[in-house]
């Protein structure tokens, strides 16, 4: 059986109501985990029941939308740091390491076992791909 992992997805307001006082922050994190593997339906829907719930809470408290940011997987747990203003509180606490997911600019696909999602371009034009939109481009040059 696989070990559950942590999730953190991205969610970015893309408006909110108009009128005086806080309308929430503009930006805000759904978190979710599980052992199934990226891209599965057992992923994508705990992904999307987090997402709903998560943004259900957001626009009750001023978002009038969203739109989803990167994915992010937790790689590790390291001490915090003793000149941290937080370790008083939380002596020995682990802190996690995040690690953002990498998706195709194209069609937003995550990488799992069955598509390859990688790095392409030098410093001044780059981005992400997925195995399949690589051939889309191919076969269309």
């Amino acid at each position: 059986m696989r070990e559950k992992k942590e999730y953190r997805q991205e969610l970015i307001a893309t408006g909110k109501e108009s009128g005086s006082g806080f309308k929430g922050f503009d930006q805000s994190n759904a978190f979710f985990a599980t052992s199934a593997p990226i891209g599965s339906d057992e992923f994508n829907t705990t992904k999307q029941e987090r997402i709903d719930f998560f943004s259900a809470q957001q626009l009750r408290h001023g978002w009038t939308g969203y739109k989803l940011g990167k994915l992010f997987v937790v790689v590790d747990h390291k001490p915090e740091s003793v000149m941290s203003p937080g370790y008083q509180y939380s002596k020995g606490r682990l802190l996690p390491v995040w690690e953002a997911v990498p998706s195709c600019d194209m069609c937003g696909t995550h990488g799992d076992e069955e598509t390859e999602v990688w790095n392409w371009g030098n410093p001044y034009d780059h981005g992400t791909i997925c195995d399949d939109c690589q051939e889309t481009v191919n076969d269309s040059r």
